[in-house]
């Protein structure tokens, strides 16, 4: 696998940047999916949704973009749900924007909930976002909160509950959903907290664990099967969570970059196949591979 990794890395090496594109709608381009041959972007800064095809990598275009300083008023992270829909968690509009993306040259805001003007406001700072079934479940950075949002109508999403306890999501960063529980990186706690979320109205906290040494500062994670892989901005590291049994979920793996020249504060992961593609904001950013097939043995390729 370290072969097959480092041949990957000559060939990006070698090839360099093999498209780009660039405008004023993707100013502060925050979260962002692929579907097929078009990507979508959130853009913080011009709060918008933005349309990308890339369908030839040399040279992909913008195709379609929907700004909205009401809903979308800076957008962060996005997903899609599989039938058309696009959900934008809009971080100072506070906001589950609902978009159609069923013509992705054509998308339309068709329903959001914000809390901007209720007490409390729950979805103060609305960031990562994360949908199942006909749930969207977001967090809020000012409030520590997970915040779910019926989804069931999209031209109507309401608020189904909330999750908010002392230090148990405290600066909360990424999520992803499993069954009934959610996986919540927290920030300012070095920890992944485990809730349950089988009832949206009465969520409970079930499991965590917590490593200022390998997860100082989470940022990101990817789920792969039983393992979450998480990345932690001030350890420089990767960590492998066994999350088989949720109510106890355990460090199984870490690779540490303490020399700080490829996991040099470390933003995002992803994972496919036997390998997790981390992004990082030092020397520069940079993409770096990690083989993760030994989860016990972690290793940057």
């Amino acid at each position: 696998m370290a072969v097959l990794a480092y041949s990957l890395l000559r060939l990006v090496h070698s090839q360099g940047i093999l498209g780009h594109v660039n405008d004023n709608l993707l100013d502060g381009a925050r979260g962002m999916t692929v579907d097929g041959s078009y990507v979508y972007v959130g853009s913080h800064n011009a709060d918008s949704l933005v349309v990308l095809d890339v369908s030839t990598p040399a040279s992909p275009t913008i195709v379609a973009s929907l700004t909205d300083s009401t809903n979308l008023d800076g957008a962060h992270n996005i997903v899609l749900d599989g039938s058309g829909y696009a959900y934008v968690a809009g971080y100072w509009a506070d906001s589950v924007v609902v978009v159609d993306v069923s013509t992705p040259t054509a998308p339309a805001v068709v329903g959001a909930y914000s809390s901007i003007s209720d007490s409390p406001n729950v979805l103060n700072g609305a960031s990562s976002i994360a949908v199942s079934g006909n749930y969207a479940y977001s967090l809020s950075w000012f409030s520590d909160r997970l915040v779910v949002v019926d989804i069931s109508t999209k031209t109507n999403p309401t608020l189904a509950g909330t999750f908010q306890a002392a230090g148990d999501l405290d600066g909360p960063t990424d999520i992803a959903i499993v069954g009934n529980y959610a996986y919540v990186t927290c920030q300012h706690t070095d920890k992944l907290a485990v809730l349950d979320i089988s009832n949206p109205a009465s969520l409970t906290k079930v499991g965590e664990v917590a490593d200022s040494s390998v997860m100082d500062q989470p940022m990101s994670m990817a789920i792969d099967g039983t393992t979450a892989f998480v990345v932690a901005y001030n350890s420089f590291s990767l960590a492998a969570i066994d999350i088989s049994t949720p109510t106890s979920p355990a460090i199984v793996g870490s690779v540490v970059d303490s020399a700080r020249d490829h996991l040099d504060y470390p933003f995002a992961v992803r994972v496919a196949g036997s390998f997790a593609y981390v992004a990082s904001n030092g020397n520069g950013g940079g993409v770096t591979i990690v083989d993760i097939a030994t989860v016990a043995m972690l290793a940057i390729a």
